[in-house]
């Protein structure tokens, strides 16, 4: 009769490295991009690995994308189960990018509010892409003779609700 493994072999020298990251980050991640990764045992030591699978389902409920990548681990200092902290790298990207507080969200649309002439203001709706470092990119076309206004948004939207009764996006065909 069979009975259970004496042993289990494993080759540590190649480790994976799973993580999730925030769907609107999807478009841009590839096999072979590369992250910078530490680990909380090491915090002072940075490796590089590289995305090695891209789960092809997105989770229903987290809105959130699994990936996996490859770590070299030749001195075999890394255990499987430690947890690390991976930074993605991205090529610089080139587009429009606006303070997130700029941004309104709601549940019907998301907008920002521009200066249509001095002292007066109407609310565009824009599409988002990706958010990085309090920025937001904005990936729909806006009027680059306008000014957008970066700070005070909502208490703009506040008074425009108190004023109207109304969501400002109220009648907008979406």
């Amino acid at each position: 009769m069979e009975g259970p493994a004496i042993i289990k072999l494993a080759a540590l020298n190649t480790l994976w490295i799973e993580t999730q990251v925030n769907v609107s980050y999807a478009k841009s991640l590839k096999i072979g991009q590369s992250a910078t990764v530490s680990f909380t045992d090491y915090p002072a030591k940075e490796m590089q690995a590289k995305i090695s699978f891209i789960n092809p389902e997105i989770n229903p409920d987290s809105r959130l994308l699994l990936i996996r990548m490859e770590i070299a681990n030749p001195n075999l200092f890394l255990k499987p189960g430690m947890q690390a902290v991976a930074k993605l790298s991205q090529s610089n990207k080139n587009g429009l990018f606006i303070p997130i507080d700029a941004v309104i969200r709601d549940e019907n649309a998301t907008y920002i509010w521009v200066e249509k002439s001095h002292g007066l203001f109407e609310n565009v709706m824009v599409e988002t892409g990706v958010e990085a470092n309090g920025m937001v990119e904005i990936t729909s076309e806006v009027d680059s003779t306008k000014k957008v206004v970066i700070t005070g948004a909502y208490a703009i939207n506040s008074e425009y609700i108190f004023r109207k009764g109304s969501d400002p996006m109220a009648g907008m065909k979406m």
